[in-house]
């Protein structure tokens, strides 16, 4: 029995390659988010959009009119960070204490909740 990939079977040489060269692709992985993240920083300006905050190991990408949770479970990270850069207007850079105020400010943290109900 081969490895199921997307519905499809695939060869077993596949699954022991993936295996065998699993760090090889987590260090892969971990080049592309970082450089993505660094497209991201530089393209909203590498500061909170409230406060001004430059840390960026507390900067997060905000969507400018909620629903990022919904967005995040149909496309997935990459695809939300794709879209940022193609679609700037859509979203901002904030800080930790900044986005999460907003979310409560905006009683976008209760439609997570009602999501799960």
């Amino acid at each position: 029995m081969g490895l199921q990939i997307g519905g499809v079977e695939k060869p077993v040489y596949m699954k022991t390659y993936h295996w065998a060269n699993m760090n090889k692709w987590r260090i892969a992985s971990r080049k592309y988010s970082f450089k993505r993240r660094q497209q991201i920083l530089e393209k909203f300006g590498g500061k909170c959009n409230k406060c001004g905050f430059s840390d960026v190991r507390a900067l997060q990408l905000d969507h400018v009119n909620g629903g990022g949770t919904k967005e995040s479970c149909a496309i997935y990270r990459t695809g939300v960070q794709r879209r940022a850069l193609e679609n700037p207007s859509e979203y901002q850079l904030l800080c930790a204490n900044c986005n999460i105020v907003k979310r409560y400010e905006n009683n976008e943290h209760r439609k997570r909740l009602q999501m799960e109900v």
